[in-house]
């Protein structure tokens, strides 16, 4: 989903998006003539939810406090209920089956990570913590397998065509 473009230079919310009733009502709600509040709001609801953010691989905690520090450059803020409501419909419009399955074992692996990193090695712990070390290989092979497919599923869905213009998805 593109929320916003940039044209000569100037980065513009893409008009489309404030046809969703979510987005509009983040939009609304700045009631500034700059609308520098939205624009925020706009660009922390892409960071959270789009696979092409550059925060797109951090966990969700991890993603929430980088996006909230660096986008909104405020660590008082918190969302809205405008922001939450059009993050939840950005990740419904935007993600694939594909996509949905992929962060579920995405989030798993951060399980499997943070349980390494806490799991401290004594008599009990050394022969499941090398099992599931001797596992990992095979799993990670698998994960790669699933983000490859997620990759080529985004990229048939990003081809453009005639200039700028995106392929839509039933148009040939």
């Amino acid at each position: 989903m593109k929320v916003f473009e940039l044209k000569d230079g100037i980065v513009q919310v893409d008009p489309e998006v404030l046809t969703v009733p979510e987005f509009h009502a983040v939009w609304k709600k700045d009631k500034k003539k700059n609308k520098d509040r939205a624009f925020l709001e706009l660009a922390y609801i892409y960071h959270m939810c789009d696979f092409n953010s550059p925060y797109s691989n951090f966990p969700v905690k991890m993603r929430e406090k980088s996006v909230q520090e660096d986008v909104i450059g405020d660590d008082k803020w918190s969302a809205s209920k405008e922001v939450i409501a059009a993050v939840e419909k950005y990740r419904e419009l935007s993600t694939t089956p594909k996509q949905r399955l992929y962060l579920s074992c995405k989030r798993k692996l951060d399980e499997v990570a943070d349980f390494m990193d806490t799991t401290e090695i004594d008599v009990d712990t050394m022969k499941p913590v090398l099992e599931l070390f001797n596992k990992l290989t095979a799993t990670i092979s698998n994960f790669d397998k699933l983000e490859d497919a997620v990759s080529k599923e985004q990229s048939q869905n990003n081809t453009k065509r005639r200039g700028e213009r995106t392929t839509a998805l039933f148009e040939d």
